[in-house]
């Protein structure tokens, strides 16, 4: 239970960043920030030998240190306390980098530009940092599309399994990716169309930290080759965020691993008889859905395991459909391609019965012998 409590001799560079570490042999050490106002800013625990907070704003709402021994632990066992070393370091911040604390939107106060890269470090176990994006704000049918086609990025720190997501200003995810430890992850198909001002990337350390090694951030044009085979857009991990899906045509997608969910939107007359088609890579294992409608319950789903599924002969109840597809098991590493297709059946029918019609009535009639009377042989 006891605890050490220093203040903090504030740089007079308010461009400075701090870097404050912890180094003890005990297993229990905890280190916070505490802001005047006595409430916790930023806090970690002794993880290999060494705790730190690391680019820190001088000039923040952060005043104070406090080292104490905590239980650690399953079992809470009691802790036991123990020598430790304690540093403050200050160095003038890079263009780009994060200032910590920046776990909520309210503290986070640099931002995320198109073209340039940004950094920051994942420091302690489930370190949170949020880059505010300034983005181009485009209309619904913009010739030039230059926002509908952005990658969103992010290095992988080795050690770090990281947590990617983007948020809308009321902390709602509207996206989420994972990837395993040292991975990078990326959103290559983004359209600033579909998220509102304010949007934030989330970037979570899930599992281990490191203080040592930076991350870089960007967003900027996503690949050509990508945007010319690739016409699905994210955000649409939500019904509310769906693309439309056209009738007779084919929509393609890309799955980025097990939390990548795609939702669509279809627009037909109700009493339309329609045949939704997946067809997914021999490696991809994919889900396909049907929805009714919001609050309805599932229509009907099949599962595709590299190959074409599809669900037939669904009738619509309503003027609007939904289809949702979204990969399979834990995969973290999943990312291919797909298409999509739903087709009227009831437009395809009536196009064959007039067909058919049409070939009765024009088709000429069969040739026909009328019966000659033969004359009674003369006497």
């Amino acid at each position: 239970g006891a605890q050490d409590w220093f203040a903090i001799a504030q740089s007079p560079n308010s461009q400075s960043v701090l870097r404050l570490e912890l180094r003890s042999t005990v297993d229990c050490a905890e280190i916070a920030l505490i802001a005047d106002d006595g409430q916790v800013v930023q806090t970690t625990s002794i993880a290999g030998g060494v705790a730190v907070l690391d680019q820190l704003a001088s000039a923040r709402q952060a005043r104070f240190v406090r080292v104490r021994c905590v239980a650690q632990g399953r079992g809470k066992r009691q802790p036991t306390g123990g020598p430790y070393q304690l540093q403050l370091q200050s160095r003038p911040r890079d263009e780009g980098e994060e200032r910590e604390p920046n776990e909520t939107a309210a503290t986070s106060s640099v931002t995320l530009k198109p073209g340039r890269d940004a950094v920051g470090t994942l420091a302690h176990a489930r370190d949170i940092d949020l880059w505010p994006l300034e983005l181009p704000v485009l209309a619904e049918g913009d010739a030039g599309k230059t926002g509908s086609g952005l990658m969103l990025a992010v290095t992988g720190v080795p050690g770090v399994s990281i947590e990617l997501q983007l948020r809308a200003p009321d902390g709602t995810i509207r996206l989420q990716r994972r990837g395993t430890r040292g991975a990078a992850l990326a959103i290559p198909n983004l359209d600033t169309r579909l998220l509102a001002p304010g949007t934030l990337a989330a970037l979570i350390a899930r599992r281990g930290a490191n203080a040592e090694q930076r991350y870089v951030i960007s967003i900027g044009p996503a690949p050509e080759e990508l945007l010319a085979t690739v016409t699905e857009r994210e955000p649409n991990d939500r019904r509310d965020a769906a693309n439309l899906l056209t009738l007779q045509a084919q929509e393609h997608g890309l799955l980025d691993g097990p939390k990548d969910v795609d939702w669509f939107a279809l627009d037909v007359d109700p009493g339309t008889d329609l045949t939704v088609t997946l067809r997914c890579p021999a490696t991809v294992k994919a889900r396909l859905v049907v929805h009714h409608g919001p609050g309805k319950p599932v229509w009907k789903t099949a599962e595709s395991a590299g190959a074409e599924v599809q669900i037939e002969r669904v009738t619509a109840s309503q003027e609007r459909v939904w289809v949702r597809v979204h990969a399979v098991g834990n995969d973290h590493s999943t990312s291919a391609t797909y298409e999509l297709e739903a087709t009227n059946l009831t437009a395809l029918d009536a196009a064959l019965d007039l067909s058919g019609l049409a070939t009765e009535q024009l088709a000429p009639a069969p040739d026909t012998v009328t019966p000659t009377a033969k004359r009674p042989p003369t006497q």
